[in-house]
């Protein structure tokens, strides 16, 4: 049996309503919600989930929950956003739209944007101009899944669980078939390359690695 958690820290009606260490206590496994760290009902554009907002919850949560008991949430949606600006020049953001890896890229070629690695999100981070407004999103895809997975193995977690298996293509599959069907790599306690992901313009290295449980919350 699992339960699904949101992440330490919030409202009392959303997150702090969690007794995480009884849960912990009675369930298999706790899978750890790191999605929606900018809500659908943000007026600022963001990130679903940073890396370094999702591993700062992930040491929240350990002091909780057992490692061996953890899967860690992968988002697989992407958001879009709107910007607008005022008369004043303000910039209010909204988005109503979920997208899927491929409904993304397809939005990519069909306005002629260009992706932009963002170090800080560990994600690509796609802007485009259309009818006087700007759009923006980040990016969630093989490229994200290679990176935050190298968490399960960094932090000895019992494995993963995404929102939602119906948003993926292959080439995640195909980055969470190799990363976790493999043993970490380890040197001086840290994971190294387990693989090697390659884009158009763009050739870069992540760490990798995950998994003993791959499935879906619900």
């Amino acid at each position: 049996m699992s339960v699904d958690v949101t992440v330490p820290g919030g409202s009392d009606t959303w997150s702090l309503c969690y007794d995480r260490k009884a849960l912990a206590e009675t369930v298999d496994y706790v899978c750890l919600m790191t999605y929606d760290q900018t809500w659908a009902g943000s007026r600022v554009a963001g990130s679903t989930a940073q890396i370094g907002w999702v591993e700062e919850n992930v040491k929240k949560t350990l002091k909780e929950v057992p490692a061996e008991k953890l899967l860690l949430g992968i988002p697989l949606y992407t958001r879009l956003w709107e910007e607008t600006a005022d008369e004043n020049g303000k910039i209010t953001a909204k988005t109503g739209k979920a997208l899927s890896i491929n409904a993304a890229e397809l939005l990519i070629r069909e306005n002629n944007a260009v992706p932009v690695w963002d170090s800080e999100s560990g994600q690509y981070v796609v802007t485009f101009e259309k009818d006087n407004k700007t759009y923006k999103m980040w990016l969630e895809n093989e490229y994200s899944v290679n990176l935050k997975s190298s968490l399960v193995h960094k932090y000895n977690l019992a494995g993963t669980a995404t929102w939602s298996h119906n948003f993926a293509n292959d080439s995640v599959w195909a980055v969470y078939d190799r990363n976790l069907k493999k043993p970490a790599i380890m040197k001086n306690g840290k994971v190294i390359l387990l693989l090697s992901l390659r884009r158009e313009k763009l050739n870069y290295q992540r760490l990798s690695k995950s998994f003993v449980c791959c499935g879906e919350t619900t």
